[in-house]
């Protein structure tokens, strides 16, 4: 676990890398017809994390202050809005692979 700037940093890096394979994913979906369901999945939801992960990065010193670990050991230890976001990004996932494949429509 880094300093809370690396997480938000990464955190960054992994909503950049998730929306943009998002887009890849719709423009090949309309374009060519095709899309790969597992992708469709995944990069929205890596891009939700990444938000998360930016808005709530997680700090050594607090683990130690309220659990007296340094890395998190149990869902527990994550921050309430993490794990807001980690149930944000399967449903974000899951909504996108419904539009993108047609089995929901808007």
């Amino acid at each position: 676990m880094g300093t809370k700037l690396q997480q938000r940093l990464g955190g960054i890096l992994i909503a950049l890398i998730g929306a943009a394979f998002t887009y890849w994913e719709w423009r090949q979906a309309f374009t060519t017809g095709t899309y790969h369901p597992k992708a469709a999945m995944l990069f929205p939801a890596f891009a939700t994390l990444g938000i998360g992960l930016l808005i709530f990065p997680m700090s050594k010193e607090d683990l130690l202050a309220k659990y007296g670990v340094e890395k998190p050991r149990s869902p527990r230890h994550y921050p309430l809005g993490l794990k807001f976001f980690l149930g944000l990004a399967l449903i974000v996932g899951a909504l996108d692979w419904a539009l993108i494949s047609g089995t929901l429509a808007l």
